[in-house]
């Protein structure tokens, strides 16, 4: 590792920023060991059956995934976004180190 490599590494970790190498690796995440709702979802999705995909929604159910899945498929709840693409700016922050997590937002939907 080249000395200014290391000197950035330990200004970063002075400052509490983790390394690229570790995000990379996903060390360090600052997260519980709950999965997020897009990991759910796609466990979902990935399962064989119906009974499968029911047996993980019951696995993982929080208010925060029945509020989720509300606000996709009943058809009383209209959104107010405009008409196609939605205006969405992707967070590039790595998995676990977000502002927020969806699970938490749900609440104010």
């Amino acid at each position: 590792m080249a000395e200014n490599d290391k000197q950035i590494m330990e200004h970063q970790s002075r400052l509490g920023i983790m390394p690229k190498q570790a995000m990379d690796a996903g060390q360090g995440m600052v997260s519980s060991n709950e999965p997020t709702i897009a990991e759910i979802l796609t466990k979902v999705n990935n399962a064989k059956d119906k009974s499968k995909k029911i047996k993980v929604l019951q696995e993982y159910n929080s208010d925060g995934l029945r509020m989720i899945l509300k606000g996709a498929f009943d058809p009383k709840i209209k959104w107010s976004l405009p008409s196609g693409t939605p205006p969405y700016i992707a967070n590039e922050a790595p998995l676990g180190t977000e502002h927020t997590m969806l699970n938490q937002e749900s609440k104010r939907l």
